[in-house]
């Protein structure tokens, strides 16, 4: 598969350092090229050794466009490239809905489907609705890989449209997964936990093979829902004890803080102008130090956004090394604020509060044999 002057397994070490649009270059040189460079267990190395990137999301008035980019984690967060984005959000739709991002891959929906987007290598999927068109707000998507089966999953909750939180509560979702591998949705029986209510605009996390989500409790506030994507099952996970843990799951939201699952509490919120983006004061920033243990929820850092900025500001959209924190502000502005030296950069233009969106990003060869150019 190599070449006679290379062996395959010394090629192979060679091709992992290379950058994703130098392998795909690559892919020209030969067939026996190609088949490397595109195999499952290339494209797994490659990944292992791949840099995070930040991928951010803002929405132009300007433009009237969504604008994608990916950001170098230089010091001054100054490097970074904008990606190529022409698809279209339907008229039914304000804009596409993130609902993740998984090994280079981002997962878009909007009220007429779903896409799975390679933004480095330019390649893609539509996944069609499951059935007929489904208002936005009654449905949860999540998206991850099933490394147990080589595929990309996306998770759906359907919920059904009830006036009520209570009658919600006592009305679980029906739960369908779509594979990329078999090109088809399913309905599964898994059963959600108990009383639990998944907003549809919440930020998913993947960790550790699920897809977790802050959902609504009638038991007990709010907590952790995590489906499991090659087991095909839900769990629940308390987050922190602290104050206003019975209040609207609206204060409190999940990233990753290196790998650990972390959790933001929000000191005091409010709706910005426009009714969409929601506004905090301050925010606490938790770790969970060992995965699913309750009793390792620890305290990183807090801070007083009031104090240090001046003015209220966006929810916290990423977290950057250690107490790095990436927000937007209500006038539209990206900031990266140190919990450490108290340091606020602006770090340019966000645009419309509710349209940003930050993640961790890599860069893959994922899509490149079956994605749509």
């Amino acid at each position: 598969m190599g070449s006679e002057v290379f062996p395959d397994d010394l090629l192979t070490e060679i091709l992992v350092r290379l950058p994703v649009k130098s392998l795909v270059r690559f892919t020209l040189v030969s067939r026996s090229w190609r088949a490397l460079v595109t195999s499952p267990t290339f494209v797994s190395i490659h990944l292992s050794q791949t840099k995070t990137l930040i991928l951010l999301r803002l929405y132009s008035p300007a433009h009237n466009a969504e604008i994608y980019s990916i950001h170098f984690n230089t010091a001054d967060f100054d490097l970074c490239q904008q990606l190529d984005f022409s698809f279209r959000a339907s008229a039914q739709s304000r804009g596409f809905r993130i609902v993740g991002s998984c090994n280079g891959l981002l997962c878009l929906s909007d009220a007429l489907g779903i896409l799975v987007w390679n933004p480095i290598i330019r390649k893609s999927l539509s996944i069609p609705n499951s059935r007929g068109e489904e208002p936005e707000n009654s449905r949860v998507l999540g998206f991850g890989f099933d490394s147990r089966s080589d595929d990309y999953k996306v998770i759906k909750l359907a919920y059904p449209q009830i006036p009520s939180l209570t009658m919600i509560f006592n009305n679980p979702p029906k739960v369908e997964v779509y594979s990329l591998n078999s090109r088809s949705w399913r309905s599964i029986d898994a059963v959600t936990p108990p009383g639990g209510f998944i907003e549809s605009s919440r930020k998913q996390v993947f960790l550790n093979g699920a897809v977790h989500w802050v959902a609504m409790s009638d038991r007990h506030g709010y907590s952790i829902v995590s489906f499991n994507i090659a087991d095909e099952v839900f769990d629940e996970m308390p987050l922190p004890e602290i104050r206003g843990s019975s209040s609207s799951p609206a204060y409190f939201s999940i990233a990753l803080l290196g790998k650990h699952l972390s959790a933001f509490e929000y000191e005091g919120f409010a709706w910005s102008n426009s009714g969409v983006g929601l506004l905090s004061r301050g925010v606490s920033v938790w770790v969970m130090e060992k995965y699913g243990v309750v009793e390792s929820w620890k305290k990183r850092f807090n801070v007083d956004f009031q104090q240090r900025l001046g003015s209220v500001v966006g929810m916290p959209l990423e977290i950057r090394g250690d107490s790095e924190i990436l927000l937007a502000t209500n006038d539209g502005r990206l900031i990266l604020y140190s919990a450490q030296s108290h340091h606020a950069k602006d770090v340019g233009a966000c645009g419309k509060v509710y349209s940003c969106y930050a993640d961790r990003f890599v860069e893959s060869l994922v899509l490149f044999e079956n994605g749509i150019d």
